[in-house]
């Protein structure tokens, strides 16, 4: 798993230690740490532990080669062995910011997720801003991840408060998640004076918000009666494969095909008669397509760029600002959208997407068989939403989308993303082999169609895999390389095979994600 490597701006331009020859009196050549550094940064960490373990053969008392040890060893995975050598050595230089961030690193890598905070919190009074910076960062990131959403706002706002001329890191963090129209345009020009480099980025964003005149980003009007209930239906479409051709691929232009089966809900945007929208809980961006843009006379505010699987390379696009949003009784405003640039042709039917995160502020029962989403009061109890019987997974949240704990063959706690949208469930190719998950090279390959084009799955047979106490065999099972946009290792999704077999309810701020099975 490829992880940060955190280097000690103090200690990389070499000890002034040495170690003395016992006969000679002349000083031993001191083992050069440059080495291991470039192992880290090329992901060889297996390489990189072997040598910092050299290294303190060598010369016991180098900070350097140990540090260089707990990043390997995060790499590598192990992140209880990385703890134990930290806590010490962090302990040993209570002087080196560095050591003791790396002590909240390897607590969250063990998914210790307080205890992480609780290490980054001893570097916010650090005189060097940086690295307090950085540890307000990190510990607000935790609290996102733990759906704990305001009070993370609230730490940012406590870090910023504290100097001047915040620390870029943590302008750039509050940008992601606080949606103060004022406060974004503020901090978007501290950012710009302060990280230069990234000058184009941060105009961007300030343009976002200078869109939006006043107010927050994302504001949600006073919800009336609660519950919320909202009509899903479900649409399948025919498309071109010609839309799915990239790269070097030769496909028949002429040929079409049917897609699975997608949930949509009505969605009114800028009180314009009501369109079908996807609704996804894989996704965190507000989807419109051109064709919305051109019939609600909507104007580029912000330039924007995506990736996707099938794509080489970034995508360019743009960002516009919905001025109001409706989805039957839930309505809010100023909602950037991105604008779909490409492949039009799976939107033919629809206006784009809404992911689920747009509800995060509630409670959301999603009932795919009854054809419905219900929106609580956040906190409701999931047996309250689904009276009769459910049961709760561990979550995580990275951008508002849901990952949940699950087992495959005899591995448990692995975190795979909740994604509705997905037309079956995948297992992240980069770590089938660990797994135990076999591809099959003698089964066809298959083709997987989404919102960002196509790419080619490979399929394992004799998968089995738990979520909860539910247990289902996978024969075939997909397995295709996942992109890793976290920093908890993602070891697959859970499509609609998985996921069409329960009424789901997903509540962000008190993080929670439960399943109620249908009657069969």
């Amino acid at each position: 798993m490829k992880r940060g490597v955190w280097v000690l701006a103090g200690l990389l331009v070499g000890s002034s230690w040495c170690l003395w020859g016992q006969d000679s009196g002349k000083p031993a050549a001191q083992p050069d740490p440059a080495p291991v550094r470039a192992l880290l940064a090329q992901d060889k960490y297996a390489e990189a532990l072997a040598a910092a373990e050299a290294g303190l053969k060598a010369n016991p008392a180098s900070v350097d080669f140990q540090a260089f040890r707990v990043d390997a060893l995060l790499g590598l995975d192990r992140p209880m062995d990385a703890l134990r050598l930290a806590v010490p050595l962090a302990g040993q230089h209570p002087n080196e910011p560095g050591l003791r961030y790396r002590v909240g690193e390897c607590a969250y890598a063990a998914r210790m997720f307080p205890q992480a905070i609780q290490a980054w919190s001893a570097l916010y009074g650090c005189p060097d801003k940086d690295w307090a910076g950085l540890a307000y960062r990190q510990s607000a990131r935790t609290l996102m991840t733990l759906g704990q959403e305001i009070e993370a706002r609230q730490l940012v706002a406590q870090g910023l408060a504290r100097w001047p001329e915040p620390p870029a890191v943590l302008l750039r963090y509050s940008l992601q998640i606080n949606p103060s129209v004022a406060e974004g345009i503020k901090h978007a020009d501290q950012a710009m004076a302060l990280d230069p480099k990234n000058k184009a980025e941060y105009e961007s964003i300030k343009q976002i918000f200078a869109a939006a005149g006043e107010g927050e980003l994302f504001q949600e009007a006073p919800a009336g009666e609660t519950p919320i209930t909202v009509k899903l239906k479900e649409k399948s479409e025919t498309r071109s494969l010609s839309a799915l051709q990239w790269g070097s691929w030769d496909l028949d232009s002429t040929a079409e095909m049917t897609t699975s089966s997608r949930v949509v809900v009505p969605v009114s945007f800028n009180g314009a008669k009501e369109r079908p929208m996807l609704l996804d809980s894989g996704a965190d961006t507000v989807l419109v397509t051109k064709d919305v843009v051109k019939d609600l006379g909507l104007q580029p505010v912000s330039a924007a760029s995506y990736l996707g699987i099938g794509y080489e390379g970034p995508q360019k696009s743009s960002w516009v600002l919905i001025r109001a949003l409706s989805i039957g009784g839930f309505s809010m405003k100023n909602v950037p959208a991105m604008v779909i640039e490409e492949n039009n042709d799976f939107w033919k039917e629809t206006g784009g997407l809404i992911p689920l995160s747009l509800f995060s502020a509630h409670g959301v029962l999603y009932d795919r068989r009854r054809g419905k989403v219900t929106l609580y009061p956040t906190g409701t109890k999931p047996e309250i939403a689904m009276p009769g019987g459910s049961f709760s997974v561990k979550s995580l949240w990275f951008s508002g989308k849901p990952y949940v704990e699950v087992k495959v063959q005899e591995r448990a706690g692995l975190s795979f993303l909740v994604d509705t949208g997905a037309w079956t469930t995948f297992i992240a190719g980069q770590y089938a082999e660990e797994l135990g998950v076999h591809i099959n090279r003698a089964a066809q390959s298959k083709h997987t169609s989404g919102l960002s084009g196509a790419a080619l799955s490979g399929q394992a047979n004799g998968v089995t895999l738990w979520l909860g106490p539910a247990r289902f065999k996978l024969s075939p099972c997909q397995v295709m390389e996942i992109p890793q946009d976290t920093n908890i290792a993602t070891y697959g999704l859970l499509g609609r095979n998985i996921l069409d077999p329960f009424a789901i309810y997903f509540d962000y701020r008190s993080n929670v994600v439960a399943f109620q099975a249908y009657d069969r």
